[in-house]
């Protein structure tokens, strides 16, 4: 009887364990493709060189185009005068605004020449073409992004002829045949000044005007000071020597 007992309480046992404990099964092992690629590697455009066999794997990311680090990305400033203070040039994929040489103003999303001298050969990078009017981008140098955006450097005329700016240009208008070319000048003109015979534009000397802005009466006089610059470096030449008197009649 006892040993009835016995034999249906290990029988019970059994049947207990075999219901709690389950058998332990192997892992698979990974493959060195997918232990790889789990990897940080450089970030660049490239591919995964692998080989060996788990858990010896060889782990190589190469770059199949090489990454420029040399390039302004988009807000930074470049130049190619002043390469050992600035990237030479922009990302690829951003435009490079002279913004050093850039005089314009926009007016009522419209653009206008200014005729002012400017004399940094240090540009900005934008992300012109992206559908956003970015911090360093305006109506003059990426419309596409920043016209009908309210980022017009004057919302209307009336605004830019109450202006600092007018106030410096309004005798330049008068004075400079050059600059009294540019459309801008016109905006602001009253219909008295306009009927008015004594608003006439004096007409200056070739030395009065400088070598950007030199017209075509005059030729362009480059300084004897500036003979042996670099033909390399002609631009900061140019930029150095941009003062009246470097414009000259024709002979």
């Amino acid at each position: 009887m006892n040993g009835k007992i016995l034999l249906a309480f290990l029988v019970v046992f059994s049947a207990a364990l075999s219901g709690c404990v389950q058998p332990i099964l192997p892992q698979p092992v990974p493959e060195c493709k997918e232990y790889c690629q789990a990897q940080p590697h450089v970030q660049c455009v490239g591919e995964w060189k692998i080989s060996g066999t788990y858990p010896d794997c060889n782990c190589a990311f190469e770059c199949t185009v090489k990454q420029d680090e040399t390039c302004a990305l988009e807000g930074e400033q470049f130049s190619a005068v002043y390469k050992d203070q600035y990237s030479e040039k922009c990302c690829e994929g951003l435009t490079e605004w002279a913004s050093g040489m850039d005089t314009t103003t926009s007016i009522a999303d419209k653009c206008y020449k200014t005729g002012l001298l400017a004399g940094s050969p240090v540009g900005t990078c934008i992300n012109c073409g992206n559908g956003i009017c970015g911090t360093s981008e305006n109506v003059c140098n990426c419309p596409e992004d920043c016209v009908g955006k309210e980022k017009s450097t004057y919302a209307t005329i009336e605004g830019f002829c109450s202006s600092d700016l007018w106030e410096k240009m309004n005798e330049q208008c008068s004075e400079n045949s050059y600059v009294g070319s540019l459309p801008i000048c016109s905006l602001c003109q009253t219909e008295q000044s306009q009927a008015s015979d004594s608003t006439q534009i004096k007409e200056l000397s070739c030395d009065h005007f400088t070598y950007s802005n030199c017209p075509e009466r005059c030729v362009k006089y480059f300084p004897e000071e500036a003979a042996d610059c670099d033909p390399g470096q002609l631009a900061l030449c140019t930029i150095n020597f941009d003062l009246p008197g470097t414009c000259k009649e024709k002979s």
